[in-house]
């Protein structure tokens, strides 16, 4: 965890839950290097603002459909996808854009 000062992982961040989210998927909800279990009501604000982010949700996702999982957090997830479809990666592509455009200027 980078968030984390210490050896240990938090649990907590965005890119702890990414890992959660991997060991769930794979049929492990409870993981030693993690106290507890996943909260569900922090998927839907899961902060994917970033084309490596979503490909990795997206392939959670998909490895979840090949394998016809279905569970509450997989529609949480969905979400956060979608989040990212609609509103960060039409951020992301205007923010590289007009940087592109400064630069000519």
């Amino acid at each position: 965890c980078w968030q984390n000062k210490s050896m240990d992982n938090c649990g907590q961040c965005e890119k702890c839950y990414r890992t959660r989210l991997n060991f769930l998927a794979a049929g492990y909800p409870y993981v030693e290097c993690f106290e507890g279990a996943i909260k569900l009501h922090k998927i839907p604000k899961m902060k994917v603002n970033s084309k490596t982010k979503a490909k990795e949700i997206q392939s959670i996702l998909e490895y979840v459909k090949q394998h016809h999982f279905n569970s509450t957090w997989i529609s949480l997830l969905k979400l956060v996808l979608m989040k990212w479809q609609l509103i960060y990666r039409p951020l992301t592509a205007w923010k590289s854009f007009s940087r592109m455009i400064r630069r000519k200027i």
